[in-house]
């Protein structure tokens, strides 16, 4: 039976999802490298003491583009670099939408934006403000991040700071990364998991509440979320590790 060509434009997730990788990757960086301006752009406006220059929102003064002097350039300077950085992110969210095969990681995105957007608009527009929201977007990225790791390390797609790896051969490659597992990622998770397995005991002894007041009462449920990461990273590093001993090639 002759097999169906797919093509880049199909309906098949799972083939999107490998043909936009880059793309995906290139998105992530520019994302990162706008939250790095952002925090520097953030960074000026606490050093200059500039927070309370602009009394007024989303407009500075009742313009968008008001004279950029003095503190005005700080503190309306940080707003549109924070404006672009949510577009970024919008932006992000809807291709991984697209892209992305996994339905719960999709959901979970959306939702940390729709949620964020929702305190943004509530507080500055509505003058509204919820502990317990903000607190939900923590939850939900610790959540994605810590139990995604584990897959990330499956995939390859961590970030490697050895920046020799990629011109050695295939072989000096296996001993650095066999080496990477024992004596690295295999002692730190282990290191991890030893001291923080006794403030995550505590916490669900007295089922810990809120980080501040009017938060979310379950922050032994987030603390929980440190040793599921480093057993779920250290069980991917085994079996790992396991196929670099046996000279088998990762999946």
């Amino acid at each position: 039976m002759r097999r169906r060509q797919r093509f880049p434009y199909s309906y098949d997730s799972s083939y999107r999802s490998e043909s936009m990788r880059p793309w995906s990757h290139r998105l992530a960086w520019v994302l990162c490298c706008a939250t790095v301006v952002l925090l520097l752009a953030g960074a000026l406006v606490t050093s200059t003491g500039s927070s309370l220059a602009v009394p007024d929102w989303p407009l500075a003064y009742g313009q968008l583009f008001p004279p950029m002097v003095g503190g005005i350039l700080y503190e309306h300077g940080h707003r549109m670099v924070a404006a672009s950085v949510g577009l970024f992110t919008i932006v992000m969210v809807i291709w991984l939408w697209w892209t992305e095969p996994r339905r719960w990681v999709r959901w979970l995105a959306l939702a940390m934006v729709l949620v964020q957007f929702a305190i943004v608009i509530g507080r500055y527009v509505f003058g509204v403000n919820s502990i317990a929201a903000q607190e939900s977007v923590l939850y939900m990225h610790a959540t994605f991040f810590m139990l995604g790791a584990g897959y990330t390390l499956l995939l390859d797609k961590h970030v490697r700071v050895d920046v020799f790896y990629a011109k050695v051969s295939p072989a000096a490659q296996r001993r650095v990364d066999i080496f990477g597992h024992l004596f690295l990622l295999l002692p730190s998770m282990a290191a991890l998991l030893y001291w923080s397995w006794p403030s995550v005991r505590n916490s669900w002894k007295i089922l810990e509440g809120p980080i501040s007041v009017g938060g979310i009462e379950a922050v032994f449920l987030m603390k929980s979320l440190i040793p599921a990461f480093c057993i779920l990273v250290m069980l991917q590093s085994i079996s790992l590790l396991i196929r670099l001993l046996s000279g088998r090639a990762a999946p």
